[in-house]
C-alpha cells in the first residue's frame, strides 16, 4: 500500500492515510486508478483478501514483520480499508 524509502514512508497504492491517535488503528484510501494484471479493479476487498490470506498462515508469513502487528482489517468502503 505504500513504500518505505530513504526520505521515509511514500504513497503507493495507497493515495494517503490516516493513523489513529492511539496509533493502532491505521486508515488506507486507496487509489481508484489500479487494476491487476487481468483486468480485475484493485480495490478494499483485494487488499483485504491479501491481508486476510497471509494472516491465516502467519507461520508461512512469519519473516514478514507486519504479519504480527495486523489484528483485523476491515473493508470501510469500495476504496477504504
Amino acid at each position: 500500500l505504500v513504500r518505505n524509502t530513504k526520505d521515509g514512508i511514500k504513497p503507493l497504492l495507497a493515495k494517503k492515510w490516516d493513523v489513529s491517535e492511539d496509533g493502532k488503528t491505521y486508515t488506507f484510501h486507496l487509489r481508484d486508478d489500479v487494476k491487476f494484471h487481468d483486468g480485475t479493479p484493485f480495490d478494499a476487498d483485494a487488499v483485504k483478501k491479501n491481508i486476510d490470506a497471509v494472516q491465516e498462515n502467519k507461520k508461512l508469513h512469519s519473516w514478514l514483520k507486519i504479519s504480527t502487528l495486523i489484528d483485523n482489517v476491515k473493508v470501510k468502503d469500495k476504496y477504504t480499508v
